[in-house]
């Protein structure tokens, strides 16, 4: 196929390009959908006419789909557009858009799908043109730097694979996830900053930076826990704040977890044993509460064995109001118990599902979650 010619497209335009390319190559209409940063629906991002313009998915983490919701994506499809075929345009195991074809005669749809994804997920970093297609109503303020600040939702990284995520998308603000796999292992953390709005924002955003510059210096678990305290120490200064969270690494070669807990819900372990535990042990003060420079970070270690789940979250999930009092851990366990498969990205999505269907009111707080599965 033609793919030198795709590099030379400009960024807003690159959307037409790849449909057009996709409708001579495939001999029919042709569609190109992304993935709502709700994860409720795929939004026609350019297509011929006859293709629908959204589709309601689940399954979805955000605006990044797996398996799950690509399946889905492809049955609802099936319903509206009979025969079309479905090419997910995958960067590392997560499809950030979906192309859409009326035949695919030749056979040609995943590989334009696999050559033209590297393409589409730089362009989004050009042009406004992509996310404002991921957004299906306004966001607020702190939303908006909220989901600029999240790192993907899923991704294999050594010994296992990780997978996050965050409600409510177009609201509140305050909550984050990050993760990063280096040569020393790979780095997990969740966080929520005092309060909601702009300012919980603020907070979370020279925390995460402060982790992230230290984490970038090759700085120890401790180190890059006393950059984060320094940060929101002086955010502190103009009005008192505090930022909980768990800062964890895990090394794969050694099947090791090691974390910090400054003031956050301790993680929960899901045994491939069948049993499940809180992996409690030292807790620190939230960072930005203790005096500077009198702390002292205490990790705690757990060696995880295959099969291991980890689910690391903020109180927004079982703080979540339901008809009979709060989603609570219980809730959290029995919502990992319906994921449809093992995997990282089955078991957040299950959890995410049984916070939004346990209770008809908006979710007034954000509720993050980051699990770890182990192979």
């Amino acid at each position: 196929m033609r793919s030198a010619e795709i590099p030379d497209v400009l960024p807003a335009l690159l959307p037409d390009r790849i449909v057009q390319l996709t409708e001579e190559l495939t001999g029919g209409p042709a569609a190109l959908y992304v993935i709502d940063i709700e994860g409720s629906s795929a939004c026609r991002l350019t297509a011929a006419a006859g293709f629908p313009a959204t589709i309601d998915i689940s399954g979805a983490l955000g605006p990044e789909a797996g398996r799950l919701a690509i399946d889905d994506i492809r049955d609802q499809l099936e319903a509206v557009v009979p025969n079309a075929e479905a090419a997910p345009l995958w960067v590392r195991c997560r499809a950030t858009a979906v192309l859409v074809a009326s035949q695919d005669q030749h056979g040609v749809l995943e590989e334009i799908g696999a050559t033209v994804a590297p393409y589409f997920e730089l362009a989004s970093g050009y042009t406004d043109l992509i996310e404002r297609c991921r957004r299906v109503r306004r966001t607020s303020a702190a939303a908006e730097v909220q989901q600029d600040l999240l790192a993907p939702r899923m991704t294999p990284i050594a010994g296992g694979e990780v997978a996050g995520s965050l409600l409510p998308a177009y609201d509140v603000g305050g909550d984050w996830f990050d993760h990063a796999e280096n040569p020393e292992g790979a780095w997990l953390t969740v966080a929520d900053a005092m309060g909601k709005g702009v300012r919980a924002t603020a907070v979370s955003a020279i925390a995460l930076a402060a982790l992230r510059g230290a984490r970038r210096s090759g700085d120890s678990l401790e180190e890059c826990c006393q950059a984060v305290d320094d940060a929101v120490h002086e955010m502190a200064v103009a009005e008192p704040t505090f930022l909980t969270a768990v800062i964890a690494t895990w090394h794969a070669s050694s099947r090791t977890l090691a974390w910090v807990n400054c003031g956050h819900p301790a993680p929960l372990l899901m045994a491939a044993d069948g049993t499940t535990e809180e992996l409690c042990g030292p807790l620190s003060l939230p960072f930005g509460v203790a005096e500077p420079g009198t702390r002292h970070f205490e990790r705690v270690q757990r060696n995880l064995a295959t099969g291991d789940r980890v689910i690391f979250y903020s109180d927004g999930i079982t703080e979540r109001r339901t008809p009979s009092g709060r989603f609570g851990i219980d809730g959290l366990i029995g919502a990992v118990d319906t994921a449809a498969d093992p995997s990282a990205a089955a078991v957040a999505d299950a959890i995410e599902q049984a916070v939004m269907n346990a209770s008809d009111d908006d979710i007034s707080d954000d509720a993050t979650q980051l699990v770890l599965r182990v192979d």
